[in-house]
């Protein structure tokens, strides 16, 4: 026998419904927005890595030292975007595990001397204003939303107080 929901209980969880199902719609939306800009710019830039990461030490020229230049860092930058890339695009897609990742990933990048959040918005600033460049005429209010709410998304996992606590244990003196 089903159980029914009457009354204020059956309004309830329609609403509920209604918005969880909304939610879906607008994230399975970014993902076909995020999915469409990426493959534009595949068609005009065959690694987006260089321009990426020249944005973002435009945007942040003292992590430079975060970075070395030989070939394993370069193999190391692109292996970044990438699973930035997929993060973002398993969020759009309602993936459940992205935020446990996005954790791990930030207290990760503590060894490496990464404990101020800035750097993780400048590098997701950094990754759209590559997009935004390349497709040029063919970049619109809806990519930039769609890009705009997913790296929202992804930054508000950052562990804010872990990488503060994480600051303070390596700061000078």
């Amino acid at each position: 026998m089903r159980a029914m929901l009457t009354g204020p209980t059956q309004a309830s969880f329609r609403k509920f419904a209604t918005k969880k199902e909304e939610t879906m719609t607008a994230a399975t939306d970014d993902a076909v927005l995020l999915e469409a800009s990426l493959e534009i710019a595949a068609g005009r830039c065959e690694d987006l890595t260089p321009l990426v990461f020249a944005r973002f030490l435009e945007l942040q020229p003292d992590s430079a030292g975060l970075f070395t230049e030989d070939d394993l860092a370069v193999n190391r930058r692109g292996r970044m975007l990438q699973e930035i890339t997929f993060l973002l695009l398993h969020h759009a897609a309602g993936e459940s595990y992205v935020p446990v990742n996005v954790q791990s990933t930030a207290s990760d990048h503590t060894a490496y001397g990464v404990y101020d959040p800035a750097l993780y918005t400048a590098f997701f600033v950094a990754y759209t204003d590559v997009l935004a460049a390349l497709l040029g005429d063919d970049w619109n209010s809806a990519y930039a939303s769609a890009w705009q709410r997913q790296s929202e998304a992804l930054l508000s996992n950052l562990p804010v107080a872990a990488l503060a606590a994480a600051a303070a244990r390596h700061r000078p003196g």
